[in-house]
């Protein structure tokens, strides 16, 4: 099966030498549980995009980008969003990703009036999905955004959020399945994002929090099984496998 991340943002250069860029630490989330061929669309180096039926599914990864912001990359992004939107071709979009698919779709994306969201959330889920299994009520995964999806898209279906993000898993139709948090990102690599942050970007309070709440177990791994079966579902309805 030959999937393509679609890169939208990096870690600065001495962040990508220690845990690797964002789509690599994607590729190591996948590797225990899903055999894909992987490739890398460098979008933020000007690659272009390939034609929707290049590749079997797609995942759109994080950014220090808005998806409001004004880069040439994005508005063809858009585009080939809804695409996607109008085949079968399965799409999963993880935090800037999960934002842009909702923008491109006709929702609202916004800097959140409650500030950044940092450290391990929990989500609670609306709805069960047969992709979701092993099954869960609810599930915690590391988070860092201050942008939000503020109104979904006409046609999206809310999954599960919590109280500071209720809008944080959305699907669209059976082919699009989007996430606010980061079941890729390390956890001694989000420690050190907040300590780079801290009092920069984000108030020191919230950091501390952020960084303490690292240590708390997460279902990392669970979610990975859960892109895997949606992806795969998807891909097997396309081809009709």
């Amino acid at each position: 099966m030959k999937v393509a991340i679609l890169e939208t943002g990096r870690p600065t250069d001495d962040f990508t030498e220690k845990y690797g860029s964002y789509a690599e630490m994607f590729v190591r989330l996948f590797a225990p549980v899903a055999d894909w061929n992987i490739e890398t669309i460098h979008l933020i180096d000007g690659q272009e995009l390939p034609k929707p039926t290049d590749y079997d599914g797609y995942l759109i990864t994080g950014s220090a980008f808005g998806a409001y912001d004004p880069e040439p990359w994005i508005p063809p992004l858009e585009a080939f969003i809804r695409d996607l939107a109008s085949s079968a071709i399965p799409l999963v979009g993880i935090c800037f990703g999960h934002q842009i698919i909702a923008q491109a779709l006709g929702g609202t994306v916004e800097k959140s009036v409650k500030g950044w969201g940092v450290g391990v959330h929990e989500y609670e889920l609306q709805v069960d999905k047969d992709w979701m299994r092993p099954a869960a009520r609810r599930f915690a995964i590391p988070v860092i955004h201050q942008d939000q999806v503020v109104i979904p898209p006409a046609g999206a279906q809310v999954l599960g959020g919590n109280n500071f993000c209720p809008y944080g898993i959305l699907a669209y139709g059976d082919n699009i399945l989007t996430f606010q948090g980061h079941p890729e990102h390390p956890r001694a690599f989000g420690k050190a994002l907040l300590e780079l942050r801290r009092e920069v970007r984000i108030p020191a309070q919230v950091a501390d929090l952020g960084i303490a709440s690292l240590d708390r177990p997460g279902q990392e791994s669970q979610v990975a099984q859960w892109i895997r079966n949606f992806v795969e579902a998807g891909a097997a309805a396309t081809t009709g496998g």
